[in-house]
C-alpha cells in the first residue's frame, strides 16, 4: 500500500480548498465593527467582575 497523505485523498461532500476561500474571504480579512468589539469586551469584563466576586465569597466565608 502507498503511503499518500489524508488531504490528498477526496472526499465526496467536503468544500474544496477553492471554494473555502471564497467563502472565508470576506470574513476573514474584515475587522470587527465597533460593537462586536465593545461587545466582547462587555463579556471579558463581567467574566472578570464574575471570577473577583466569586473570590470574594470564599475569601470572606473562610473561618480565621
Amino acid at each position: 500500500m502507498r503511503n499518500v497523505p489524508r488531504d490528498a485523498i477526496p472526499i465526496a461532500g467536503a468544500p474544496n480548498a477553492e471554494s473555502y476561500a471564497e467563502l472565508s474571504a470576506s470574513s476573514a480579512n474584515a475587522p470587527p465593527a465597533p460593537s462586536e468589539v465593545f461587545a466582547r469586551l462587555g463579556v471579558m469584563l463581567v467574566v472578570a467582575l464574575a471570577f473577583g466576586l466569586s473570590a470574594q465569597f470564599l475569601v470572606g466565608n473562610l473561618p480565621h
